[in-house]
């Protein structure tokens, strides 16, 4: 009973200290000065962002601190202190009437999404190579090092196996879950993934306006990624995290309200701390942005948000951990295996585009796509019998997915690896997210059609 009441106490000490320290950050970023940078409920309407946001600085500051039980406590006081801001701030929104939160049907979704994901997160043992030998091996090596730092034994060469260089964000909030309980098992630190399930109901509930909508969304975001939600795989919740990035672009492009930049940016930047796809995944968001620019005709008045003080300072809050761990690696020569860009490389992927790989490169990545792809060819072609008009966006959505695809391509062909045995191992996970962003086309079209009124085509 002791045990269980220990469980549940650091599920919701976790939530406090992780929600109360993006908290913070958005309070002293968006609330702070004599006026406000940002609408006065904005940041609290960002809850999910919130989590996320704080699950970045958590991990920044334990790399910075390096001592996880150094680490803790800190984390703690500055969690705390941000939730209480938080809360202040939501009694402020719930006394003027301003329901942010809602927690009406809201809340019935919300803890049964929750309760139904921590099932199979604590009842299944680690078992997939991937979790046990890469994430949940780094976050053992942190455990038993009580560090992040290279004491962790990142530069050992036995080690060499579990690709030491990837990003450790999942690892570090893992080990400091089985530090404060005191011992290591295949099963405790499996809750790091329940943090990070976390926002997803939030985020799903923001479109919930249409019920055909919401479920056909709810659909496509849970469905596909199955297992890998609580296997230990990180490729289920970057593939989820890709579509919100491509979500709330779009929804950027029609509101151009500063929420739907940060939800966008935050989602895009969180990639980052999942997998090293996550940089393909950031060239991509950028490139796209670069092309919404040139595309859309905005005044100018419309883009200075991309340059405001409180978004810049954002960005680069977020990215600072990011940065700091790649300069660690640097220091101490802790390279990726797969050596992108060196002069074998490069002469690799000429070999292979004369040799015939990319035409079966072509023809895998076809088959992991062509379910998705066709969804999207019949919502596209009832939309042109019915003559509802396309929304814009619509194609720089789908831009999105392609280049991803281009960029996973470019990665097999640059590999040193046997591309079948390549291929075989993880092509139904790398091109999820592509999946997921042609899931994602799909549903903008139906959202469109939902809320469509005329007879006009693009």
């Amino acid at each position: 009973m002791t045990e269980i009441l220990l469980f549940f106490a650091t599920v919701l000490l976790g939530v406090i200290e992780i929600s109360g320290l993006g908290g913070l950050f958005f309070w002293l970023l968006f609330n702070t000065g004599k006026k406000r940078n940002a609408h006065p409920y904005d940041w609290i309407d960002l809850f999910p962002e919130m989590l996320l946001t704080g699950l970045i600085i958590n991990y920044g500051l334990t790399l910075a601190v390096n001592k996880i039980t150094v680490s803790l406590p800190i984390l703690m006081i500055l969690g705390t202190i941000g939730f209480a801001l938080f809360l202040r701030e939501w009694f402020k929104t719930w006394q003027s009437g301003h329901q942010c939160i809602k927690f009406k049907m809201n809340q019935v979704f919300i803890i049964a999404s929750l309760i139904i994901i921590l099932i199979p997160i604590m009842l299944l043992p680690l078992r997939e190579w991937d979790a046990r030998s890469i994430w949940f091996f780094h976050a053992k090596m942190i455990y038993s090092a009580n560090s992040i730092g290279v004491n962790a034994g990142w530069l050992e060469p036995q080690i060499a196996f579990s690709h030491p260089d990837y990003p450790n964000l999942i690892p570090a909030l893992a080990a400091q879950i089985t530090t404060l309980f005191g011992f290591w098992n295949e099963y405790l630190p499996k809750l790091s993934l329940f943090f990070v399930f976390f926002p997803i109901p939030f985020m799903l509930f923001r479109y919930k306006h249409h019920l055909v909508n919401f479920i056909f969304l709810t659909l496509i975001m849970l469905l596909p990624a199955n297992a890998l939600l609580w296997s230990g795989y990180m490729d289920g919740y970057f593939a989820i995290y890709f579509a919100f990035s491509i979500l709330f672009f779009s929804r950027f492009i029609i509101s151009l309200k500063e929420v739907d930049l940060i939800s966008f940016a935050v989602c895009l930047i969180f990639l980052l701390y999942l997998k090293n796809e996550g940089m393909l995944t950031l060239i991509c968001g950028v490139l796209l942005v670069v092309v919404y620019l040139f595309t859309f005709k905005r005044p100018l008045r419309d883009l200075k948000i991309f340059t405001r003080f409180p978004f810049i300072s954002f960005m680069a809050g977020l990215l600072f951990p990011i940065i700091y761990w790649s300069g660690l690696k640097a220091s101490w020569n802790l390279q990726n295996d797969l050596q992108l860009g060196s002069f074998e490389s490069i002469k690799l992927f000429i070999e292979r585009l004369q040799d015939g790989t990319l035409r079966l490169l072509l023809k895998q990545a076809f088959f992991q796509i062509c379910f998705a792809l066709m969804a999207l060819l019949v919502i596209l072609l009832f939309v042109q019998i019915k003559k509802i008009y396309i929304p814009k966006q619509f194609f720089l959505v789908l831009l999105f997915p392609f280049l991803y695809a281009l960029g996973i391509i470019s990665v097999y062909l640059l590999t040193p690896y046997d591309i079948v045995w390549h291929l075989t191992t993880s092509i139904s996970r790398t091109f999820l997210a592509v999946n997921y962003g042609f899931w994602i086309a799909g549903y903008i079209l139906i959202e469109n059609g939902l809320n469509w009124s005329g007879t006009e085509e693009l």
